[in-house]
């Protein structure tokens, strides 16, 4: 079996330059050279633990060229090409010999084995998810063929449909020759987690989880947002207008931008106060960061989402993590649009997406039909995440 390594250069970079020692050319070595800076790198092994080098190089361009703030986006091509090199190494098929034939084999192999190794998550893989390692692998096939690292028959006959790439709603490019090679993309509903739902889960959680997630359900930020949040960061908080009970902050959101963000400010007083009285004393390296496991470590987005789903199975509910933000962000738009009703100028949907982060406003729209369809747990949510119970 492949199996994945991981570094993180800037932290890790002497292991980073074991890793590359067996490196014969010099080209090699000019690609690696500048990832010193780069949250991420990825290197596939080969069963007998020597470098796969194409995927690796191919992982070390997708390194280079992308905004990920923390390397997803590199461990996300990374673990696609782990498992369709796993998926050919099975079948006793060469990477080189792989076909248009062979992916999508391989498609209806991911989507049929839901919680099969190819998935740590105990929740069903998501059809954007099976098309994305489908995409991932048609790519680098495509990549070997038109940088001659490689040649396959997938790879030439991707080259040779390399003009029916289009783009989608949000600008971003999709292959769409291959309709045989994905699925048709969700429109999923937002979940939203009901006012009795969050008190259970919030009450019974401990510090910091329990803060961390009224941070997530009343400011929308994401994991990696608030396990990044340093006391740097936090000490630029201010007063946002003449009210008094909202504050703003710059944080950075997904792919590397920089916006302001929003929070109650009885939240302020509760970080405060978690800050001063019940923070653990912070191992070595964990000092920046803002909430800390007991032990002192900075709590890990893993760490987070398994606290989430822990206590929300204690509550009753299968949500995870991230319908804090779809919570935040329907209820937000409720909130907005009752303003817009009364005679205010703003625009609800714009003023949303830019609580969100969202690059396009496409990505905010969605949020609109959670509205007629959670229009009770919303009017309820509204009155516990804006109330005095927060």
């Amino acid at each position: 079996m492949h199996r994945l390594v991981t570094v993180r250069p800037a932290e890790e970079m002497a292991e980073a330059h074991t890793i590359l020692k067996d490196c014969e050319t010099h080209d090699i070595d000019l690609r690696f050279s500048p990832l010193a800076n780069i949250p991420l790198v990825a290197a596939i092994l080969q069963p007998d633990e020597t470098i796969h080098w194409p995927s690796t190089l191919y992982l070390s361009e997708v390194a280079t060229l992308s905004r990920s703030v923390l390397g997803d986006t590199v461990l996300s091509y990374a673990r696609s090409l782990l498992a369709w090199l796993n998926y050919l190494a099975d079948r006793g098929l060469a990477f080189t010999d792989a076909t248009e034939r062979d992916l999508q084999l391989f498609r209806n192999f991911v989507w049929n084995s839901k919680k099969s190794r190819l998935s740590q998550s105990p929740l069903p893989i998501a059809r954007n998810t099976v098309t994305a390692r489908v995409e991932t692998a048609r790519r680098f096939h495509e990549w070997g063929e038109k940088t001659q690292r490689f040649s396959s028959p997938l790879g030439i006959w991707s080259k040779t449909h390399a003009n029916d790439v289009k783009l989608n709603r949000q600008g971003r490019p999709y292959f769409s020759s291959g309709s045989a090679l994905t699925l048709p993309s969700e429109q999923r509903i937002p979940k939203i987690i009901t006012a009795n739902q969050l008190r259970r889960i919030i009450k019974s959680a401990p510090e910091p989880y329990s803060l961390m997630f009224k941070w997530a359900v009343t400011t929308g930020l994401r994991r990696m947002e608030l396990c990044e949040l340093t006391n740097a960061r936090f000490s630029t908080i201010s007063y946002h207008g003449s009210g008094g009970h909202v504050m703003s902050f710059e944080t950075i959101r997904k792919g590397g931008r920089q916006v302001t963000a929003y929070l109650p400010a009885k939240l302020l007083h509760d970080t405060r106060w978690y800050m001063n009285m019940s923070r653990a004393k912070p191992q070595k390296g964990a000092e920046p960061f803002v909430f800390l496991t007991q032990s002192g470590c900075k709590v890990q987005r893993e760490e987070l989402s398994r606290a989430f789903r822990y206590f929300a199975n204690q509550a009753g509910t299968s949500s995870v993590f991230h319908h804090l933000r779809h919570t935040y962000a329907v209820t937000t738009l409720e909130i907005l649009q009752r303003q817009a009703n009364l005679g205010s100028s703003i625009n609800p949907l714009k003023t949303l997406q830019l609580l969100m982060g969202h690059a396009n406003v496409s990505s905010t729209e969605i949020y609109l039909a959670a509205l007629d369809i959670y229009s009770d747990d919303v009017a309820e949510a509204l009155d516990f995440l804006y109330g005095a119970a927060v």
